[in-house]
């Protein structure tokens, strides 16, 4: 073989697509709804009770309680998405308000990480353990958009964008009659809708970021010509996503792993949505190698969400998923995109 060919060889050998070689996930058990983890830690002066509920639709409560050195427990309530990622190895907790934090999945039903912010400026991040413990309802208190569609009332919460509906409790009758508010309350979900116990204010106007219509952002520019992983599901290999612009607001979906390739046409809708459409070779061949999986996945229409470096697809009845960002690395090496906790 020739110099120049031999090196290439080489060269190719080192590098492999993000997302066929990665960590085996059976270390690390599956999260599920309906899960409750608890922690505790102190300072000189404080002692921080942490609460985390992962609710279904991949709704989480983070709710924090201090008590002072000789006062009264103060608590408060932090709601938004959560994601298991990194073949089970991270739970990771996002905000539509930018809150982020991202814990360790453990042995024994452990999270392991770091207090999303310090007990006084200037001291470091505290490290904290999260045990799983029966699982307890609670209520909690949110902040968002209230108001009457076809006779029901909906409540749409402003950290994860999540629309509880029907909205029943107590919520005085001048707020279900007089247009939409932003109020703060507090209550419990229950059969996809929520049951308010208290109001604590509301105002109308809404503030003005509510008030505006989102702006949708550029599928292209977010998702076209990157890698992204594909969630472990029993009996796939671990895959990898390529999403290629075929046309003006169409493309192709190209999902790749040991023994594994499938081909989706996509069609960019309003609203951030995507239409996944399936040729039937395509369908038939995804059959024939075992990936039936993968044609449940990839069909309909999806909503789609950037949180931090995962692409999130959500279907029409709720189902969602997300495809972790990844990146091409040296000698099989597949290196997240965000650092260490």
């Amino acid at each position: 073989m020739k110099p120049f060919l031999l090196a290439a060889a080489l060269i190719l050998a080192l590098f492999t697509l993000s997302g066929q070689v990665r960590a085996t996930s059976g270390d690390y058990g599956l999260l599920a709804s309906d899960s409750l983890y608890e922690g505790l830690a102190r300072s000189a002066d404080d002692e921080l009770r942490v609460e985390l509920r992962l609710l279904d639709g991949n709704f989480f409560v983070l709710s924090i309680g201090a008590t002072p050195s000789g006062g009264t427990a103060r608590a408060h309530d932090i709601t938004g998405n959560w994601r298991q990622l990194e073949e089970g190895a991270l739970l990771q907790l996002t905000n539509l308000h930018g809150f982020a934090l991202r814990l360790n999945v453990g042995g024994g039903g452990n999270l392991y990480g770091h207090l999303p912010f310090p007990f006084a400026l200037g001291e470091p991040a505290q490290s904290l353990v999260l045990r799983q413990a029966p699982f307890r309802a609670r209520p909690f208190s949110l902040m968002g958009r209230l108001e009457s569609h076809a006779g029901r009332m909906l409540l749409t919460d402003s950290a994860s964008g999540r629309v509880f509906e029907p909205v029943t409790g107590t919520a005085p009758a001048a707020l279900q009659e007089n247009g939409p508010h932003f109020v703060e309350v507090e209550g419990l979900p229950g059969r996809g809708g929520f049951v308010i116990e208290k109001t604590y204010g509301a105002s109308t106007p809404l503030p003005t970021r509510s008030m505006l219509p989102p702006v949708d952002e550029d599928f292209t520019a977010v998702a076209a010509g990157k890698l992204w992983r594909l969630p472990l599901m029993p009996g796939l290999p671990a895959a990898s996503c390529l999403f290629s612009v075929s046309a003006a607001k169409r493309g192709s979906l190209t999902v790749t792993g040991r023994g594994l390739r499938l081909t989706v046409a996509y069609e960019e809708l309003s609203g951030q949505r995507l239409l996944f459409r399936i040729k039937e070779d395509e369908a038939r061949k995804a059959s024939a190698g075992g990936a039936e999986a993968l044609l449940a996945m990839f069909v309909g229409e999806f909503a789609w969400t950037l949180e931090n470096d995962a692409l999130v697809l959500t279907a029409a009845n709720g189902a969602s998923f997300p495809l972790e960002r990844a990146e091409l690395q040296m000698r099989g090496q597949l290196t997240p995109p965000y650092g260490a906790l």
